[in-house]
């Protein structure tokens, strides 16, 4: 290998490694679209989703979290999982995903702090 390869390789090591973080996902916020966010409430609009999309897979006995109370949910929120997986990944709910009318009160949730309303 060249000496330009060896410092180029290292170079982009170190910059991959040193955006690895496991305590704290920063996402951009996502922008809703479609619905009024001043309305949603956590009771009415958030759980109902969670537990319909949700609720088969994040019970007390899974892993990765229960989110069959507002308690462990609000943590994967705080910590920016949720974002990144729901609704920046998409990649959750992996059998189903969500409608975009599902993703925007998720959304509007979550900007608003995921607030226990």
């Amino acid at each position: 290998m060249t000496m330009k390869t060896i410092l180029l390789f290292g170079a982009l090591s170190a910059f991959f490694l040193s955006s690895c973080t496991y305590d704290r996902i920063e996402v951009p916020p996502v922008k809703p679209v479609s619905i009024n966010c001043d309305s949603v409430s956590y009771q009415r609009d958030v759980a109902p989703i969670i537990s319909a999309r949700c609720g088969s897979c994040h019970t007390a006995s899974y892993i990765s979290g229960d989110f069959t109370t507002y308690e462990p949910l609000k943590a994967v929120v705080d910590n920016g999982r949720f974002r990144q997986l729901v609704l920046v990944d998409k990649t959750m709910p992996t059998v189903e995903h969500l409608s975009q009318e599902e993703l925007d009160v998720l959304t509007c949730w979550v900007n608003k702090g995921a607030p226990q309303n």
